[in-house]
């Protein structure tokens, strides 16, 4: 998990992908942002994952990441 977020759940468990909450329980000024860099960096993490795949055993995927901000 990304500092400053909190696990709050996980989608089946074939996929462990963690969902994160940004400002709680603790607040912080600049959760908006840390929210988006997490994002960022999820899909880039993935992104790399797929191409590894991709080269290794011809697998492709998508993944969307979505943001909610209230």
């Amino acid at each position: 998990m990304n500092p400053g977020s909190e696990k709050i759940s996980t989608v089946p468990a074939s996929l462990r992908f963690p969902i994160g909450v940004f400002g709680a329980p603790i607040a912080h000024e600049d959760h908006p942002q840390r929210a988006v860099r997490a994002a960022l960096a999820i899909q880039q993490a993935l992104r790399d994952y797929q191409r590894e795949l991709q080269e290794r055993r011809g697998i492709a995927f998508q993944v969307r990441v979505g943001l909610n901000s209230g």
